[in-house]
């Protein structure tokens, strides 16, 4: 199964779970979403999680909202529920997780689940999203030049921090001009350094 029609609310299920009803009945769960429909979900995704403010979120909570986001805009992407930005509750999710509605789901699309979660983090390079948040939210080269660094600390494979700030400097002129910068004055350091050895020797 490809397309899935979007033919019941959560709300709908919300009430059934409430008053004791087999919401299993009513839902329908396809086990295998095509590749570039992945990509758009993960593209929707990336986006939401980069526009968490992460300055403002301790990391318990900034950890919540991923796993909010994660449940309400990626895993019900499988099913025919209709997902409205209101149902996005703590509330509504304790009630569907103590309930078992998203281990219903799950279940039913595990393996694919799973190669969507890779998916996402294939496409981010790195599993620190904290980090990639930062570097997507930084207003000046300061704060960009903090953020690489940090991130070359986290992952330490140099490709992968240059295929990112690639990335980052193509959608973004400001940021590419300050990546620019950056790299014009590691190579004064280098420089000076080099002047600085062979003036010793």
């Amino acid at each position: 199964m490809n397309f899935m029609d979007k033919n019941i609310k959560l709300k709908e299920i919300l009430e059934d779970v409430k008053t004791g009803k087999d919401f299993g009945k009513k839902i329908k769960v396809r086990t295998y979403i095509p590749i570039l429909e992945k990509g758009t979900i993960c593209r929707k995704y990336m986006f939401g999680v980069s526009m968490l403010d992460a300055s403002l979120l301790d990391p318990i909570l900034l950890e919540t909202e991923y796993e909010i986001k994660w449940k309400f805009e990626v895993l019900f992407e499988y099913t025919n529920i209709e997902v409205e930005d209101d149902d996005k509750t703590f509330d509504n999710y304790d009630t569907l997780m103590s309930c078992g509605v998203f281990d219903f789901i799950r279940k039913k699309c595990d393996w694919d689940c799973t190669k969507m979660s890779e998916f996402i983090k294939s496409a981010m390079g790195i599993n620190d999203m904290t980090v990639v948040t930062q570097i997507l939210r930084s207003a000046n080269g300061d704060e960009i030049k903090s953020a690489i660094n940090e991130l070359k600390e986290v992952v330490g494979d140099k490709s992968i921090v240059e295929g990112l700030t690639k990335l980052l400097a193509f959608n973004d002129p400001i940021m590419n001009e300050a990546i620019e910068k950056e790299k014009a004055e590691a190579l004064i350091r280098k420089v000076k350094k080099l002047s600085a050895e062979d003036g010793k020797k």
